[in-house]
């Protein structure tokens, strides 16, 4: 566990590269996961490192879980179409097609096991591989349509006033003054603007 004063030169340490204030007071905001304010976990600090590495470093990483786990869900369709051979008797094609139609819950219910062995080893087979593939669409998902950290704090510093892009913050319960919070986006601004105008006339 790192205090909130301990945070800032441990992850410069790591990261080779000098952190804002409004870097360390968004990554608070954001991986506040076991809810103590004066302190940061091991999971959230290994968590904002990852957040905090070069772009590229992220895309590596995740084109190499992303082959890791399609070789697993291969690999594990070859095992239960093995395993279907024997227990049931069909042809390999037969027994990769229903392994592929159940892990993908088309389920056409063309081929079904019809011994004990083979309709146990279904249903706990059947469990784990739902699992490896739903973890491969997250995975894929998560590297085309999620906006990197980085990205994103960007963005928010870009639309901060001129006056306030120094990041001279520092996060609540590490001393100093409280952060303010994320800036809102476009259409809230502009809401607030217009409500903002309607009190000044109306008064």
């Amino acid at each position: 566990t790192l205090r909130l004063r301990e945070l800032r030169p441990a992850v410069r340490e790591k990261v080779a590269r000098e952190i804002t204030d409004y870097e360390v007071m968004r990554l608070l905001q954001e991986l506040d996961i076991d809810g103590a304010k004066d302190s940061v976990s091991y999971a959230e600090y290994c968590k904002m490192l990852q957040l905090l590495s070069p772009l590229a470093t992220q895309k590596r990483d995740s084109r190499r879980r992303i082959a890791v786990l399609l070789l697993t869900c291969a690999l594990w369709l070859l095992l239960g179409s093995s395993v279907l051979c024997g227990t049931e008797g069909w042809d390999f094609h037969i027994s990769l097609w229903f392994c592929w139609v159940t892990v993908t819950t088309l389920g056409f219910g063309d081929f079904l096991p019809s011994t004990s062995a083979g309709e146990v080893f279904v249903v706990f087979w059947a469990t784990v591989g739902l699992g490896v593939c739903g973890m491969v669409l997250t995975e894929v998902s998560n590297a085309y349509t999620a906006t990197p950290f980085l990205t994103r704090v960007a963005k928010e510093v870009r639309a901060l006033p001129p006056d306030l892009r120094g990041g001279q913050w520092r996060p609540a319960g590490g001393g100093g003054e409280a952060a303010p919070p994320a800036p809102a986006g476009r259409a809230e601004a502009e809401e607030e603007a217009e409500e903002t105008g309607a009190g000044i006339h109306a008064a």
